[in-house]
């Protein structure tokens, strides 16, 4: 076991808290696990927690060749509907500042993203 960190001393920099592992790391956690290492073995040598361990080991058959799985993001705050409502009402009237194109089309979401839509049909200031 590692030796215990005084109370208000350094902190070690080698090891960042809550990271991911890297493709290396998951190869050789699932290489000892296949060799009969113990979990707890497993945890000490590679400097992982209980957790960690447990979903490289669990997601390993989803995985190719050790790399992470993309992470889904959020949800779009508007539909294509009002995509397509902007993209006209931007072609038709390409003077109007976002805050009027907002309101012109109704539109819920915010400037950044009005400014993504736009810059996906090639559309800038």
């Amino acid at each position: 076991m590692p030796p215990l960190r005084t109370p208000l001393g350094p902190i070690s920099g080698n090891r960042r808290f809550n990271h991911e592992l890297t493709p290396y790391q998951r190869g050789i956690a699932i290489g000892l696990k296949l060799a009969g290492a113990k979990s707890k073995d497993i945890q000490v040598d590679l400097n992982i927690s209980r957790g960690a361990l447990r979903s490289t080991l669990s997601l390993n058959q989803l995985r190719n060749q050790g790399v992470s799985q993309a992470r889904i993001g959020a949800p779009k705050s508007y539909i294509e509907a009002e995509e397509r409502k902007l993209i006209r009402h931007v072609r038709l009237h390409p003077k109007d500042t976002y805050a009027q194109v907002k309101k012109a089309c109704t539109l819920r979401c915010g400037k950044t993203t009005i400014k993504k839509i736009l810059k996906e049909y090639g559309i800038i200031n």
